[in-house]
């Protein structure tokens, strides 16, 4: 079973991820969407062959879109984050099988 929602993952270098967040919502309004930070150790790091590695802080960006926001999200993101440069990061998009949407009521003003 899918939705008419996709799931975007975004993992790029630490400090990229709040401002992409920021313009996303910016240019797109969009309100679903999360970032955290997340330390790892990758084969490229590797110091020497006895060695672990070395440990680097990387941003998590998901967001999940409408099927028709989808692509140009996907593209919007591949862009803000430069993800096209050596270590630059991965992005990837995937279907939902379940997915609920949530806004916040309007408010009546005084």
């Amino acid at each position: 079973m899918k939705t008419a929602n996709k799931l975007i993952t975004c993992i790029v270098p630490e400090g990229l991820g709040k401002p992409a967040i920021k313009a996303l919502y910016e240019t797109y309004g969009t309100a679903s969407a999360d970032f955290h930070v997340a330390s790892g150790i990758g084969k490229s790091a590797m110091y020497s062959e006895h060695s672990l590695g070395q440990r680097t802080e990387k941003d998590i960006i998901t967001v999940m879109v409408s099927l028709e926001q989808a692509e140009d999200v996907f593209a919007f993101l591949y862009q803000q984050t430069n993800i096209n440069r050596p270590h630059g990061g991965i992005i990837y998009m995937n279907d939902l099988s379940h997915a609920s949407d949530y806004s916040v009521p309007e408010i009546a003003g005084d």
